[in-house]
C-alpha cells in the first residue's frame, strides 16, 4: 500500500474505477467491510500524496479522487451498515 502514496495520479484513477466496480458487484458484507477499510486506507495515502505533489493540476486530480473515494465509502456504508 505504501506504493500508492508514490503512484502516478492516472494509476490512482484506474484504481478508483476498479474499486468502484468491485463495490457495485459485491454483496458479501464481510467483503464489503474489507473494501471499506481498504478505501479508507487508500484515501489516507492519497491525502499524503497530495501533500507531495508540486503540480497544481495533479493536486486537483488527486483531491477529486479523495472526494470520489469518500463518496463511495459513504454509499457503501449506507447500503450495508
Amino acid at each position: 500500500m505504501a506504493n500508492i502514496a508514490n503512484a502516478d495520479p492516472n494509476a490512482l484513477v484506474i484504481l478508483s474505477a476498479i474499486i468502484s466496480s468491485i463495490i457495485s458487484n459485491s454483496r458479501d458484507p464481510d467483503e464489503l467491510e474489507t473494501i471499506a477499510n481498504f478505501l479508507t486506507a487508500v484515501a489516507d495515502l492519497i491525502n499524503l500524496r497530495v501533500g507531495q505533489l508540486s503540480h497544481q493540476e495533479d493536486a486537483k486530480k488527486m483531491k477529486q479522487q479523495i472526494t470520489d473515494l469518500e463518496n463511495q465509502l459513504c454509499e457503501l456504508k449506507k447500503k450495508y451498515y
